[in-house]
């Protein structure tokens, strides 16, 4: 069995995939065109892409709208996670990441 990317076995679950998903209608800041631009390369070619993890100060300010840009933050890269863009509508977007080998 199924169910968003986990493998159900007997007795425990086999995570296959990680989603994310999400929409460009709340980022803003001077790298939002950019990351657009990317997403739909990615999107278009079938490239593989890599996570790279942005830990906010203040993530309650940012999941309320605020300009995340301004807002003191840690990035770190996810080596081992291969992600290939499956969804892009210019707007939403949608990620599956799999553990490199």
């Amino acid at each position: 069995m199924s169910v968003a990317g986990t493998t159900i076995s007997a007795n425990y679950a086999v995570v296959s995939f990680l989603p994310y998903t999400d929409d460009l209608s709340r980022w803003s800041g001077p790298g939002n065109n950019e990351f657009r631009e990317r997403l739909a390369q990615a999107f278009n070619s079938g490239q593989v892409i890599r996570a790279v993890i942005a830990k906010s100060e203040n993530p309650i300010a940012v999941d309320a709208g605020a300009d995340a840009s301004k807002i003191k933050k840690t990035f770190s890269v996810k080596a081992d996670w291969i992600g290939k863009v499956v969804e892009f509508n210019g707007q939403k977007f949608g990620i599956e990441f799999r553990r490199s080998p």
